[in-house]
């Protein structure tokens, strides 16, 4: 059957795709997981114990060092945390260290984000997370990480919004950054091109003006020049524009959704963020180096990309923050960045970085 096409010279951001993607996690709710969306490697009690480990010795670092606020709580906001396997192993590693280390007095609130109303009703009634809530460790908000401004806790009913706590955002990102809007650009003779996204797909596939199925898509990308000032954002065009001179030639997915929440969450505190991402994705110049086409894995009616961690990296540095990139290796890449505080200044903390 001839192919249609659907979308031509599309900026990738802007894409259908994005809206199919919302529309699977938000229809299938907690059953994505259960056999479409893979999520055991960043959901494991072996990561959480590590994840545990990183969070508690960074409060204690801060606690010690007084530079922690002494009666307001540290928040640990996990974005999409889907099925809550991970929530539940790391959130439960963390107590019991704070109670080991005796860091009782200092409060923590976990927080478990997600767009979609299915999974936070699943989570509030949830068994694992009854003693939780009931101790009022954990808490629940619906936040859309690639347009939501705030943060608004269920239960207490506190609104986080810019410069309203008084501790350090702590950001836990797995296998999430993957699944929101992404640009495209090659780099080419110091000069920048936006990938452009068209898309076809069978007739048959295409009813209603509705996709039926998104692995029957056919994608493929055209390229065309761009002038600076791309997002007419000063950090945004600098690190993007920056690639001209760190590679010769390469093609790379570009961060948008990742970076509109971070906009939002590194503003949250006056001390700062710490964020803790596992993803899929590449971390250094050489990966992105001749680079191809970017790729789109599609999973049933779902679809992931790669994480350029190293243009997250860039605009940690451009905020006068700083990050860690795990040592190189192919695939599931984990990341730390921070705004507000040295890893170096923290010395236990930045042992467990090490570890």
């Amino acid at each position: 059957m001839k192919n249609i096409v659907i979308e031509a010279n599309k900026q990738l951001s802007e894409s259908i795709l994005w809206n199919l993607q919302t529309k699977f996690y938000d229809e299938e709710g907690i059953n994505a997981w259960h056999t479409k969306v893979p999520s055991y490697i960043t959901s494991n009690p072996f990561i959480a114990n590590n994840y545990a480990l990183l969070i508690i010795r960074y409060i204690q670092a801060l606690t010690r060092q007084n530079k922690a606020h002494p009666n307001a709580p540290f928040y640990i906001i996990e974005l999409g945390a889907g099925h809550g396997q991970f929530s539940y192993y790391c959130m439960k590693r963390i107590f019991e260290l704070q109670k080991t280390l005796g860091l009782e007095q200092v409060p923590i609130c976990y927080v478990m984000t997600d767009f979609t109303e299915k999974n936070i009703n699943y989570w509030k009634n949830h068994t694992a997370f009854a003693s939780f809530i009931a101790e009022q460790k954990l808490d629940f908000a619906k936040y859309n990480l690639q347009e939501s401004n705030q943060i608004e806790l269920i239960n207490q009913k506190v609104v986080l919004s810019q410069g309203t706590l008084e501790n350090p955002a702590i950001i836990i990102a797995n296998y999430i950054f993957d699944t929101v809007k992404q640009d495209a650009f090659h780099i080419e003779d110091g000069n920048t091109y936006e990938a452009l996204v068209n898309i076809k797909t069978p007739k048959n596939n295409y009813k209603n003006k509705q996709v039926e199925k998104t692995d029957k898509l056919d994608i493929n990308f055209a390229y065309q020049p761009i002038e600076n000032f791309y997002y007419k954002h000063p950090i945004l065009d600098r690190v993007l524009f920056d690639y001209r001179t760190l590679i010769k030639k390469g093609s790379f997915l570009f961060p948008i959704g990742a970076f509109h929440s971070l906009e939002v969450l590194s503003g949250l505190s006056k001390r700062g963020l710490l964020l803790i991402s596992t993803d899929k994705g590449y971390s250094s110049l050489p990966e992105i180096e001749d680079r191809c086409d970017p790729s789109i894995t599609f999973h049933d009616n779902c679809f992931s990309t790669s994480v350029n961690f190293h243009a997250i990296g860039c605009y940690f540095e451009k905020k006068k923050g700083e990050f860690h990139h795990q040592s190189l290796r192919n695939g599931i890449k984990t990341s730390l960045f921070s705004i507000g505080t040295k890893f170096r200044e923290l010395p236990d903390f930045f042992q467990a970085i090490d570890t």
